[in-house]
């Protein structure tokens, strides 16, 4: 790379210098030019100025023919400056290419080193030395010698198993050719035997081969023969005599009885279908029967254990044995019925002038009906019992009046001293006469002042708004009612 830069360096400077040359020549030549025109001129005057002209014109071409020259070798020059130029850049790029190979190599180098470090790694300890390795070497040799040893043998072994090969593939070929011919030989043999088969009435081979019996078969088979023709002409003698002895008896309808046959079949058939179904029913229902045993015996051992409590049910329900047909709650009812009767039997009585006393029946109306909320009303006048719907209008509406306060007065002693300080009364007054209007309303003026309670009455009677001091009375107009309070 050095000796390429000076040698493009020094074509550089020659190539300078050859340019200046030329440059010089060419300002002479000019001049010799002009000055050979001037002594043109003046070739009129003197003969020895024309020579030196001459002399000197010839000294300019000369010249001129130098400074060509010098034009031709500049070019040359400019010609190896730049082949020298190309010489330098692929001088570059092989310096380029030198650096990128020594990089390679000198990691190859030292991929080698570790390669070899990792191989004498490899290598025994006791191959280390030139010593052992020397002795190694030997006995490879002495190895070496023995395999070329065994494979001398073995190359021997193998030309010899080579020809024996070769023997047997002689024999193998001799062998195959009589196994064609043997083989062609059974193929006819077999046609031959397939067609004296068939010709002798048999379908194959194997048909005639299942054909075949043994001595002792055959000898049993014609003693079979012989006993069958025995006994075909003892059947033939009994046949005859047979029909002898059936001449002139009636030939019976063999048709009725195969058809009676086959209907007594089908009859026993389904007979013991029948049989078998009903023997399958049975065990069902035994397995059925055992079960529902189970279920009785379970039931029974449940009512016996539950049969107190069932009965208390039973009777608290309202069902049998109670006669009644009365339940708890119709009970408690019937308890409470009491005492309102017994409350409301005061206050009839005052209204009634002791005719009437309310009570509860035990009585039922009809079989369905329940019993223990019923009332009816003991008739002083008569000593009978009466049922509540004999009484008049006037009589029901008191024995009403009597319940609803006989009733206010149980709520209020069973309410825990909850009062009934108000009780509105509507209607029913205008079916009582005068005087049980009289004593109807002293009863409820009785209420007022000692139960201090306040009564509301509704009513359209005016003998009974007269007898009531504070009043609203509802007035009709055309243009519709209106009401006003009177008190007195």
């Amino acid at each position: 790379m050095t000796q390429a830069t000076a040698e493009a360096e020094k074509a550089a400077a020659t190539f300078d210098a050859a340019r200046l040359a030329v440059s010089e020549l060419r300002g002479q030549a000019q001049a010799l030019e002009e000055a050979g025109g001037a002594a043109s001129t003046a070739a009129h005057t003197t003969a020895a100025a024309v020579a030196e002209l001459e002399a000197a014109k010839r000294a300019a071409q000369q010249g001129l023919e130098r400074a060509n020259r010098a034009a031709a070798r500049l070019v040359e020059i400019d010609a190896e400056l730049s082949a020298v130029a190309e010489k330098v850049s692929q001088a570059e790029l092989e310096q380029k290419r030198c650096a990128e190979a020594l990089m390679e190599a000198t990691i190859k180098n030292a991929a080698a080193d570790a390669d070899l470090a990792a191989r004498c790694e490899r290598v025994p300890v006791d191959l280390r030395s030139a010593q052992a390795l020397g002795d190694a070497l030997e006995a490879a040799e002495r190895e070496k010698a023995g395999l070329e040893g065994a494979l001398a043998a073995a190359e021997s072994d193998h030309e010899q198993a080579s020809r024996a090969l070769g023997e047997a593939e002689s024999a193998l070929r001799v062998a195959e050719a009589r196994l064609t011919g043997a083989t062609e030989r059974r193929d006819t043999a077999i046609r031959k035997l397939d067609a004296a088969v068939k010709k002798a009435g048999f379908r194959d081979v194997d048909h005639y081969r299942e054909s075949l019996r043994s001595p002792e078969w055959m000898d049993e088979i014609r003693r079979a023969v012989a006993d069958y023709d025995a006994k075909l002409v003892a059947s033939r003698r009994r046949a005859a005599a047979a029909q002898a002895a059936a001449e002139g008896v009636a030939r019976p309808d063999m048709d009725g009885l195969l058809a009676a046959r086959a209907a007594a079949v089908e009859a026993e058939r389904l007979a013991m279908t029948a049989t078998a179904q009903a023997r399958a029913r049975r065990g069902e229902l035994e397995r059925a029967a055992g079960i529902l045993r189970g279920h009785l015996d379970e039931r029974k051992a449940l009512e016996e254990h539950y049969a107190v409590a069932n009965r208390v049910a039973e009777v608290a329900a309202g069902r049998a044995p109670n006669r009644l047909g009365m339940n708890f709650e119709r009970f408690v009812l019937a308890s409470m019925l009491d005492q309102v009767a017994e409350a409301a039997t005061v206050r009839l009585q005052v209204m009634s002038r002791g005719r009437y006393v309310l009570r509860r029946t035990g009585q039922r109306k009809t079989v369905r009906s329940k019993a223990g909320l019923e009332l009816e009303v003991y008739d002083r006048h008569t000593g009978r019992e009466r049922a509540v719907s004999t009484l008049s209008g006037g009589e029901g509406f008191m024995a009403a009046l009597s319940l609803a306060l006989g009733l206010s007065d149980v709520v209020q002693a069973r309410s825990g001293g909850i009062r009934l300080d108000t009780m509105f009364i509507d209607e029913g007054f205008g079916s009582l006469d005068a005087e049980s209007l009289d004593l109807a309303i002293d009863t409820l003026m009785d209420l007022q002042r000692n139960g201090g309670r306040l009564i509301g009455i509704i009513s359209h009677v005016p003998e009974l708004a007269e007898r009531i001091d504070a009043r609203l009375e509802v007035i009709p107009t055309e243009k519709g009612s209106r009401a006003r309070f009177v008190v007195g």
